[in-house]
């Protein structure tokens, strides 16, 4: 069985030695074996779960809301529900963020074309986002 050193779990991962420390003192890696002399030893499931957690926090889900999962996880199968019912609220709010990220970028893409198209007054080119585009990213 392969084990890899916080050196190595740093570059599989992207994740700075301080942030695998600070996730071990957090409880998120409370998995993960120590050698005789103390030194951290990942295994393979701890580089997939830490690649989760990246995941996790990369889509905005707080250090909070992974310990709660992470919790979970350790009190067994039984929780299995609970931690669903978590990653279901995430996607959740993940979904409502892309939406609101695809209207911002429709009101650009809109604004790029008005440029690209010179059917506006230099005045009207100008203008704010919002006096030019409505909510639904399409010209007014």
């Amino acid at each position: 069985m392969v084990k890899y050193t916080i050196q190595q779990m740093a570059k599989h991962t992207g994740l700075s030695i301080h942030t695998l420390r600070y996730y071990d003192s957090m409880g998120i890696t409370p998995l993960v074996e120590r050698s005789t002399s103390g030194y951290r030893l990942y295994s393979e499931n701890d580089l997939a779960g830490l690649l989760f957690v990246k995941r996790l926090r990369s889509t905005g889900m707080p250090l909070s809301e992974i310990q709660r999962y992470v919790g979970l996880y350790l009190q067994g199968d039984d929780t299995i529900q609970a931690r669903r019912d978590i990653l279901d609220q995430h996607r959740q709010q993940l979904e409502a963020s892309i939406a609101e990220m695809q209207t911002h970028l429709n009101a650009v893409i809109t604004k790029i074309a008005m440029y690209d198209q010179q059917r506006c007054a230099p005045q009207d080119c100008d203008a704010p986002l919002s006096e030019t585009v409505s909510l639904t990213g399409e010209a007014s």
